[in-house]
């Protein structure tokens, strides 16, 4: 069996080393002159050779080492791959086991109030129509009491049971304060006991085990005053109790002007802690000053979970709703709606600051707000220069005429040139109730701006094409011909948005794209090409 090449390196550099001492003498008496000499050289040779030798030797070793450790690395690097695979899936299936379990312990905390509550009676008194009337209410006041008792008795006892409700609110009210039966106030107890509870019927119906087969389930919504029912401060000091414990997703607030001051203080401490809160609605609340609305508006800021906002026939003592433009800067709220109110005398920059301080905003609708001219001007300056808005919705109020509006078209839809249209706000849709103008609700329907972008386009091509301007615009903004190509190119493009149905007066039909490209290629540069062009000669 041969020896490995680094034994046999070691082999010949041994003999050569032994022939070398064996001649020495030789060399040294038959050439004594330069014997000196010629030993060096030998000696530089022999060394050079081994060096080099040597050194192949041990970059041949190198480089299979160098190679197999690769492999192997690329090995392990492979096997790390499968492990941080396998422990992504493993925490996956974690991640799945711990959200069941999660929804089971929930379920098992419904379950076991469900169970303990099978052995609660109802404990308030309940009066008889006899004994109210010996109060002093006369019959028709006292069966309304004891029918309002009766139907809080049966909500309060669907809650104890743990029955799921899509709307709760307490109804046992009068029409003023100072008429308020205080023997309400037991069943407000009773009824406030069983809302703390109600937190773990809620959370059930949060996991997503909860509801099997139902792909959108309802989580209940809670109204505070519910029509003509004003409620004493004991009352409100009972429900914002409520409040701290059971996060209800929607949170409905009526007619403050029927409990006193500090109302608007008990809505704000019950959004204040509520992680949940979804969905907000304020109806007929009267703001007495701005620290009111300072108060709200500062609980709404903190709701990382608020999505939507309902401001209905709100008002304010000083004045109108504009501060509420101000003071709101929500990073969540994704629609927001007033109806009623007044929000006139806006200030020009009020509508563009409240749109980049509510990023998410994407519906805004107005109702029944009177506006004046200028405010509908703030309107339009605030809609260039915004893409986050998807939606404007407007309501005519009465007195404004509708012609008003059509000053802030330009700002979704400016025809005064190519330029202009592409310079648009593309993103924003705008209904105005009452108006007959298309391009208000036709334009920017698509949710891709760019598609919205290059039907305006192709619009103003199509309307110019009708009376063939198409060519003299291009030659008056010094186009070059060379963009020709080009031109033809973002036509056929622009063509895939042709409107074929018929919209508004004759005029404002759409041509067919081959129209605009005949157009451009009879009167724009072509001609002239033409004429300047020498006859060719012939062979």
């Amino acid at each position: 069996m041969p020896s490995p090449r680094y034994l046999r390196s070691v082999h010949s550099s041994s003999l050569a080393i032994v022939l070398l001492r064996r001649y020495q003498y030789f060399f040294v008496t038959m050439y004594s002159d330069n014997a000196s000499q010629l030993l060096a050289q030998m000696h530089k040779e022999i060394l050079d050779s081994l060096r080099d030798e040597l050194r192949a030797e041990f970059q041949s070793r190198f480089d299979d080492l160098e190679s197999e450790f690769q492999f192997r690395i690329d090995d392990l690097e492979t096997e790390c791959d499968m492990l941080k695979q396998k422990q992504l899936e493993d925490d996956a299936k974690i991640s799945q086991l711990e959200k069941k379990v999660n929804s089971l312990q929930r379920k098992a905390k419904y379950l076991e109030v469900v169970i303990e509550n099978q052995q609660w009676e109802y404990s308030a008194p309940i009066p008889t129509i006899a004994e109210l009337i010996s109060l002093g209410y006369n019959e028709n006041d006292a069966d309304y009491i004891v029918s309002d008792i009766f139907t809080m008795k049966g909500v309060t006892r669907n809650i104890r049971m743990g029955n799921f409700l899509e709307h709760i609110h307490p109804n046992l009210g009068a029409t003023t304060i100072e008429n308020f039966y205080q023997g309400y106030l037991p069943h407000y107890r009773e009824f406030a006991d069983a809302l703390i509870e109600y937190r773990h019927a809620i959370e059930y119906m949060e996991s997503d085990d909860a509801f099997l087969g139902d792909e959108s389930p309802v989580l209940p919504s809670f109204c505070v005053s519910l029509g003509n029912t004003p409620l004493p401060r004991e009352v409100l000091v009972l429900l914002q109790e409520i409040m701290q414990y059971t996060h209800f997703h929607h949170l409905i607030f009526n007619r403050n002007n029927l409990h006193g001051v500090g109302y608007v203080d008990f809505i704000a401490n019950c959004v204040w802690p509520n992680t949940r809160l979804k969905v907000l609605d304020l109806n007929e609340i009267n703001f007495e000053h701005t620290r009111e609305i300072d108060v709200l508006c500062d609980a709404i800021n903190c709701k990382n979970s608020l999505e939507v906002l309902k401001l209905v026939d709100c008002n304010s003592d000083e004045g109108n709703l504009r501060y509420i433009f101000y003071r709101l800067k929500s990073r969540t709220l994704r629609r927001i709606q007033l109806h009623g109110g007044n929000l006139s005398n806006l200030r020009p920059t009020d509508m563009s600051v409240f749109l980049s301080s509510n990023p998410a905003l994407r519906l805004l609708k107005l109702g029944s707000i009177p506006f004046n001219r200028e405010d509908i001007t703030y309107f339009a300056d605030a809609l260039r220069n915004n893409t986050t808005l998807r939606k404007l919705s407007i309501g005519v109020s009465p007195g404004l005429s509708p012609n008003y509006w059509h000053h802030i078209e330009p700002a979704v839809f400016n025809r005064t040139n190519l330029n202009a249209t592409y310079d648009s706000n593309h993103f924003c849709s705008i209904e105005i109730t009452h108006t007959q103008t298309f391009l208000l609700d036709k334009f920017n329907k698509y949710n891709d701006p760019v598609k919205n972008r290059r039907k305006k386009i192709y619009y103003i091509l199509s309307i110019r094409n009708r009376r063939r301007e198409n060519a003299a615009y291009l030659e008056s903004n010094g186009i070059n011909i060379k963009h020709i190509p080009r031109i033809l190119a973002l036509l056929k493009l622009l063509s895939k948005h042709h409107i074929r149905q018929k919209y508004g007066s004759q005029d404002e039909i759409e041509v067919k794209p081959l129209s605009i490209a005949f157009e451009i290629m009879r009167d724009w540069k072509i001609p002239e090409l033409y004429n300047n062009l020498d006859p060719m000669e012939e062979d």
